[in-house]
């Protein structure tokens, strides 16, 4: 009984993480619940302008395909924590913060703000945002009722 709640978050999470942007026709539903509280998040709590925001208010295909590249910033800034905090961290432990060690941890903090803000400037410089409400992917068909 215990595994079908950790069952539900694991799918829940591959189906955020490695689906596609369109789903049989339908938009990644749990990515564009993602990118809907992201939205609330940083125009309400963080304040936020739209323009220099990396979320944008809509359209929904728009906030799908913003939201997927937030989960790529994620497992990018996770790769990194991992193959480069932990070994700056011994470093800083071992040393205690002098001389070399103060340099790696100066460094890995340096690469972590770069990644981030590489990718902030890339979301608000995105075309596909100026395009707005003609963003369409190339795999979207129309949906006939």
């Amino acid at each position: 009984m215990p595994r079908q709640p950790a069952l539900k978050i694991t799918n829940t999470l591959s189906l955020a993480l490695f689906q596609a942007d369109v789903i049989h026709n339908q938009l990644n539903p749990v990515r564009l619940a993602v990118a809907v509280e992201c939205y609330r998040i940083q125009s309400q709590t963080f304040r936020i302008p739209d323009r220099y925001g990396a979320f944008s208010p809509g359209p929904a295909r728009l906030q799908v395909y913003q939201a997927g590249r937030f989960m790529v910033l994620l497992f990018s800034l996770a790769y990194l924590n991992a193959a480069a905090w932990t070994p700056a961290i011994v470093l800083l432990m071992l040393f205690g913060g002098r001389g070399e060690a103060g340099r790696v941890v100066l460094a890995v903090g340096a690469m972590e703000m770069l990644v981030v803000a590489t990718f902030w400037i890339a979301m608000c410089r995105d075309r596909r945002r100026r395009l707005g409400l003609g963003f369409v992917w190339g795999d979207w068909k129309g949906r006939r009722d």
